[in-house]
Formats: structure tokens, sequence, C-alpha cells
């Protein structure tokens, strides 16, 4: 309920969905890592894998369709980089999700790593 309505404030404030459930999703990560200290490694390798593939598929439906972006995102609320064919906010929001979602089940099933 709460990051409910923390993400409906920050859209009447402006913000744009993507950034506002990004930050909840990072929010949402370092609450998992600041109650289990272990699992930094995981949400960190989860949300570089989330990252590379979410880019590797952009990359990949950018060429088959090359005005995509164009016709479904407003690219006018998107951060330019001139070499960079697809939003990047996507890529980030990946990140995020993976971030937060990467080390869920260790956290709510309370598995732990062992030491060799």
């Amino acid at each position: 309920l709460f990051s409910a309505l923390l993400f409906f404030s920050m859209l009447s404030m402006g913000m744009i969905s993507i950034y506002a459930s990004g930050i909840l999703l990072l929010c949402g990560g370092l609450v998992t890592i600041a109650l289990r200290h272990d699992l930094l490694t995981d949400a960190i390798v989860s949300g570089i894998a989330f990252a590379v593939l979410s880019a590797l598929f952009f990359i990949l439906y950018t060429y088959l369709f090359p005005t995509i972006v164009a016709e479904w995102w407003n690219t006018e609320l998107l951060i330019e980089i001139p070499f960079v064919q697809y939003p990047l906010e996507e890529i980030m929001w990946a990140f995020a999700f993976g971030f937060s979602a990467g080390p869920m089940y260790e956290f709510l099933a309370g598995l732990r790593f062992r030491s060799w």
C-alpha cells in the first residue's frame, strides 16, 4: 500500500512512470540489502545481467524495427544520447528490476550462500 501511494504521488508531481517505478524498485532492493547484507553481490550481478540482456534485446529490436522508438515512446521525455538507438531509461529500469528481483527468492526463502 505504501509503495502504491508513493508511486502515485510521484506521478502526481510530474514524474514519469518509468522513473517512479525504477526508484521504487531500487528502494526495495536497498531495503533487502539492508536486511540481508550477504545479498549485495547477488543484487548487483542480477541488476547488471538484466540491464545487459535488456540492452541486447533493444539493440536487436531496434535493428529489426528501426522506427519503433519514435512510434511507441514519447521521445521528448527520454534522455537523449546520440549514439544510443534505444531508450536508456529502459536499460536503467531493467537494472533496477534485476537489482530488486534478483535476490528476492533468497530473501523470502531465507536461503543463505554457503562459504566453502
